[in-house]
């Protein structure tokens, strides 16, 4: 009888488990977006957690999808498109970064395919948890319900401090966000090739 009541909430504190896991990725990606700029228009406070969560939830859902139907396509490749994706734009922020003050600082995180690219490299993870869970009993809806909110306020919480950081010292910032990224990447690469 008691187990009829406290599976659905054990299913629902398991999703949030993972939806803080796959959020903590990120959050250190908007850390660094938000760390790496002088300037930022409030609009992208909304508008850059925004592109981490749809794309977050989006490919969760797309990986319970796929789970499905087309799971050996993609499960030896995943890694490899989000460590790539990271590494580029991690390596072009930190060119960006060691660019003398008096030259024009061109990279910027929150121009509309640099969101696109950040958010698909930081949820490659979710997608693989996608296909994992298409063998479970949760429902797709709810779990990407849940992975977007908790994306979005990690994102917005990672965005604020970096521009608290960023504004109190100065330091070249978008270095270590670039270097933050790549470390993302390496982090996702190895844990599929040693698992």
């Amino acid at each position: 009888m008691w187990g009829y009541f406290f599976h659905p909430f054990m299913e629902i504190i398991e999703i949030v488990l993972v939806a803080v896991g796959l959020s903590m990725d990120s959050f250190s990606v908007s850390f660094a977006a938000g760390i790496g700029r002088k300037e930022l228009q409030k609009r992208y406070y909304a508008i850059f957690p925004l592109f981490m969560a749809v794309f977050q939830s989006g490919l969760f859902a797309f990986g319970w999808f796929l789970g499905h139907n087309f799971e050996e396509l993609i499960k030896d490749v995943d890694h490899w498109i989000a460590f790539g994706l990271l590494a580029f734009i991690g390596v072009r922020m930190i060119i960006d970064g060691l660019k003398p003050a008096e030259e024009e600082k061109s990279f910027n995180p929150f121009a509309f395919w640099n969101m696109i690219t950040l958010s698909v490299g930081t949820s490659i993870d979710a997608l693989a948890v996608g296909v994992a869970f298409a063998c479970s009993q949760q429902s797709v809806g709810i779990s990407s319900a849940i992975i977007w909110i908790c994306t979005y306020m990690f994102s917005f919480v990672g965005m604020l401090l970096g521009r608290f950081l960023g504004r109190k010292i100065n330091f070249p910032f978008e270095v270590v966000g670039g270097i933050i990224l790549i470390c993302i990447g390496i982090k996702i690469l190895l844990e599929h090739l040693l698992a």
